[in-house]
């Protein structure tokens, strides 16, 4: 069944109107760049400068850490040509960042904020717990990728 998210009138909403559930708000943020994003079933479709697609498909037996794997579509930086998707496991995530001019793919361990410039961009990760990778990172964007500039892991030796 392929769902592209036209109308999202069928979305379950609370009585306030928010939104109730992390698939319907997946579905808004795809709704937005219908043009370029959709879903089917347990696989995410972007589309490429190329015109083709690049599927992400979820592994969805989470009764074990290494059969689980989530992605959701978070948002699409088309000023700077790149896909957001929040990659869920069993334990952690991280995010994809994904060129629509290439489809190469980065992954970063947190939430990226750009630079006002939007030529750089850092993810800051502290986790407690021990399933993402904790530290500072900035990367630089070039026309050919994403280039590491610095990186700073709280336990990597001097």
């Amino acid at each position: 069944m392929l769902i592209v998210a036209y109308g999202c009138a069928a979305l379950n909403k609370g009585p306030d109107g928010t939104v109730q559930n992390e698939e319907d708000e997946e579905m808004l943020r795809i709704e937005r760049f219908k043009e370029n994003v959709r879903r089917d079933g347990d696989t995410l479709y972007l589309k490429l400068d190329s015109g083709d697609y690049l599927g992400l498909s979820d592994l969805t037996d989470c009764s074990r850490w290494e059969t689980c794997t989530l992605y959701r579509f978070v948002d699409y930086l088309e000023d700077v040509g790149i896909y957001l998707v929040s990659v869920d496991y069993y334990e952690g995530f991280e995010y994809l960042m994904v060129s629509a001019k290439s489809g190469e793919k980065y992954m970063v361990p947190a939430f990226p904020k750009f630079s006002p410039d939007r030529k750089r961009f850092v993810a800051v990760s502290a986790d407690d717990s021990g399933y993402n990778e904790n530290g500072v990172f900035v990367w630089r964007l070039e026309d050919d990728g994403i280039v590491s500039e610095l990186s700073y892991r709280p336990f990597d030796p001097p």
